[in-house]
């Protein structure tokens, strides 16, 4: 499982070097342990466990972030799979299925 890891991570930071044709290497320090990433015209959105993190494309800067693990609204107790179509962030598991705009609402 940690090799499934370590390699997403990898690739990851591959896509992020691309984005700058190599000029540039960023680091993610908010992502411990990605499990899902999806890439947009302007954003890079990842989900770390229960909470998405959303990058702006251009320059690989954090521009919000939202989700955590709860039983609430928009909260999943189980970890969700990520999917970004039209500028809507849908999360789903088994049970819930949570849509939001790229604010996190």
């Amino acid at each position: 499982m940690k090799i499934k890891k370590i390699i997403f991570f990898i690739l990851i930071l591959a896509i992020l070097v691309q984005f700058q044709y190599g000029k540039k290497i960023a680091t993610i320090k908010e992502i411990l342990k990605p499990s899902a990433l999806s890439v947009t015209k302007e954003h890079i959105v990842v989900l770390d466990q229960f909470k998405v993190y959303l990058y702006s494309k251009k320059d690989l800067k954090l521009k919000n972030s939202f989700g955590r693990k709860g039983e609430g609204p928009g909260e999943f107790t189980t970890r969700p799979r990520l999917l970004v179509k039209d500028n809507k962030i849908i999360l789903s598991n088994f049970i819930k299925v949570a849509i939001f705009d790229i604010t996190g609402k």
